[in-house]
């Protein structure tokens, strides 16, 4: 009944023992659970069914997904590639824009430099307590040539001096070498270079070895200003002060430079008038009478050297031991050192 259930129904009928009453109650029980097994069974298949159907549209779903993801995803990393391309082109470009325009901007405004600054004082600014007078005097043997040049040899008192001149111009370069055989002086101070300086137009640029108690300083003088002296940190510094300002000398006397024939615009000629209007007699004016302008005495600060009899500006650099008993400071005007017999210097020239 329970396993075979078509063949356990018909054997009861056939054989069981039951009452007809017990077997059509036993049939009927067995006949709703066979239906409800059949349903069940058929609601399975169909369950089954479905979840098989969706699985496969699912999968159908997620590969034309991925499909696409794939597809729009090689299109963006094209995209994001073409624009590095493109940005890098676009870099490229513009850095060696700005370079050539650099270049063409420095080589404006490089100003151009004399033969004698780039002959003897910016090889030799980097050699400023290093240059031993002997090789100095055989590295410019020819050069000394195309210059004029004033030594005074080293002695006791004085340092050995080459001032090479410009024959264009009033132009010149001071060496200077520390004494040969100076009292009390250590070894490596022997003949070295101890100041390098360039003059032009009342205006010095130079490099002092400072007697080599530290690195060598860049100096600038300006004779026309009131701080005349001042220490700056770099040798281009050097020359960005001494040949800037020319250039912007020079730029701007070109600029009041009177118009030639060619720029001047006549202005047509007007007749005079046949007669000239009379005017009122007028009584001449009264002019005050002024008293004239008392001089001022202008009073500085001079070293004076009494062993040599001269006077240098505090900022000279031929000034070493300022500590000595020769040195002694002076404040007041130059005429009256003058009468006293002093003279001036001739490097700082106060």
């Amino acid at each position: 009944m329970i396993f075979f259930y078509p063949v356990g129904v018909y054997l009861l009928w056939k054989y069981g023992k039951f009452q007809k009453k017990g077997k059509q109650v036993a049939t009927a029980c067995f006949g709703v659970l066979f239906l409800v097994s059949l349903v069940r069974a058929s609601q399975t298949r169909r369950n089954v069914t479905e979840t098989m159907e969706y699985e496969t549209e699912v999968q159908n779903i997620q590969s034309v997904s991925d499909t696409v993801l794939e597809t729009e995803t090689d299109a963006e990393i094209e995209n994001i590639n073409q624009t590095i391309i493109f940005d890098e082109e676009t870099d490229t470009t513009e850095s060696e824009s700005i370079t050539e325009t650099q270049k063409e901007s420095a080589e404006t405004l490089e100003p151009e430099l004399p033969q004698l600054y780039l002959d003897f004082f910016e090889p030799y600014a980097d050699s400023v307590g290093k240059l031993l007078l002997e090789d100095f005097q055989s590295d410019n043997t020819e050069k000394f040539s195309d210059y004029d040049i004033d030594i005074t040899e080293g002695n006791e008192d004085e340092m050995w001096e080459y001032q090479i001149h410009d024959k264009n111009s009033k132009d010149y370069v001071i060496f200077m070498f520390y004494l040969k055989n100076i009292s009390d002086a250590p070894t490596d101070w022997i003949e070295t270079l101890t100041l390098l300086a360039y003059e032009r137009n009342e205006t010095e640029i130079s490099v002092n070895d400072n007697g080599h108690i530290m690195s060598p300083e860049y100096h600038t003088f300006d004779k026309n200003k009131e701080t005349p002296g001042e220490t700056v940190k770099s040798i281009q510094e050097l020359k960005a002060f001494m040949f800037s300002e020319t250039t912007e000398t020079a730029v701007s006397e070109s600029e009041t430079e009177e118009p030639t024939t060619e720029e001047i615009i006549t202005e047509p000629e007007t007749e005079a008038p046949t007669e000239p209007p009379t005017l009122p007699p007028t009584e001449a004016p009264t002019v005050p009478v002024t008293q004239p302008p008392v001089p001022v005495v202008v009073s500085h600060e001079y070293w004076i050297n009494t062993d040599s009899g001269k006077f240098h500006l505090a900022t000279c650099h031929t000034i070493k031991n300022r500590e000595e008993p020769h040195w002694q400071i002076y404040t007041g005007n130059r005429n009256d050192l003058i009468s006293q017999g002093y003279e001036p210097c001739g490097v700082c020239e106060p």
